[in-house]
């Protein structure tokens, strides 16, 4: 593909599971990725680390990473489909390393971290087990294994990010979303690292049920049970038919963060999400925001003022009044 040629963003998703392998040295990676093909249905990509044991994740190998990751949205029009498939579910396979919080931040919350930690223990031979072939497909043996923990994990998160209850927290922007001082982003990141369990609520979080009384825009008998953040703004579930997503083209050679807005758009935690998925934010007394301020992915932080914002996974922020400060 040449620089400089573009894709359409909008994407279908199908129940193709994907995996991503990262922290083998490249003989033993060449052979997981084949046993994983062989074992397992989906698809498998990834990119092999040094041999050294320390740093394993460079910033170059993360940009292939994540190049392979989103390679569907990466195809020119006249090479594929208008709409090409998207992967139904994308799990992270990694051997935890000093500097692995950096390969799990260029991921962020879109994919499910499942660190082979097996293989980052040091042998008698003084390197590494990922190194050792043995070691390496047992680690890949269980971490498949039905009833695993990441199976597991897995399924829990495709049923909510599947049946999206507006109730469900999981499914906030995190960076948009304030917990007094804070953002949700540190809870995210709790979760990411396993200190907060698949089936987690996040019930220290304010839940309010809103009425017209509150929400004029809501029907005369509507009432939505919505989390309400430290400043007062209610994220509302967008209807589906209101779900337009931000008009975006990608170039072949996009940078990493746009890489990583197309990842999260579509997936949290490892589980797919509906393209153009967003929360109408507005106060919960239904007076119109002036000048609240947002962090928008395509714009850093931003005054939003009017009725409404819409709030994309992403944490791209829509609004008719969006000012940068």
């Amino acid at each position: 593909m040449r620089r400089g040629r573009r894709a359409a963003i909008g994407v279908r998703q199908d129940d193709t599971p994907l995996i991503v392998l990262a922290g083998l040295p490249i003989q033993c990676h060449t052979r997981a990725v084949a046993e994983l093909e062989a074992t397992r249905p989906g698809r498998v990509v990834g990119a092999a680390s040094g041999l050294s044991d320390g740093a394993l994740y460079p910033q170059q190998l993360i940009d292939t990473l994540l190049r392979a990751v989103t390679g569907f949205a990466l195809r020119r029009r006249t090479r594929g489909p208008a709409l090409p498939h998207a992967p139904g579910s994308i799990t992270l396979l990694y051997v935890p390393a000093g500097d692995d919080e950096r390969l799990l931040r260029a991921f962020d919350f879109a994919v499910l971290p499942a660190p082979l930690a097996a293989l980052g223990v040091f042998g008698e031979r003084g390197r590494m087990l990922r190194h050792e072939q043995e070691a390496v497909a047992a680690a890949l043996k269980d971490v498949q294994a039905e009833g695993s923990q990441a199976r597991s994990a897995l399924d829990v998160i495709k049923q909510r990010t599947k049946r999206r209850a507006e109730a469900d927290a999981l499914l906030l922007p995190p960076a948009n979303f304030r917990i007094q001082d804070d953002s949700l982003v540190p809870a995210f990141r709790a979760f990411r690292s396993g200190r907060r369990k698949p089936g987690d609520r996040f019930t220290e979080m304010q839940l309010r049920q809103l009425r017209q009384s509150d929400l004029p825009r809501l029907g005369r008998d509507e009432v939505r049970t919505v989390h309400v953040d430290a400043r007062g703004l209610a994220f509302l579930h967008a209807h589906d038919a209101a779900f337009h997503a931000p008009t975006r083209e990608l170039e072949y050679e996009a940078k990493l963060a746009s890489q990583q807005s197309i990842l999260r758009r579509l997936y949290r935690f490892g589980g797919p999400l509906p393209d153009g998925f967003h929360h109408d934010v507005q106060r919960c007394d239904g007076q119109d925001m002036d000048r609240v301020v947002f962090d928008c992915a395509a714009d850093g932080p931003i005054f939003v003022s009017g009725a409404h914002a819409n709030v994309y996974s992403d944490d791209y922020v829509r609004a008719r009044d969006k000012r940068k400060i």
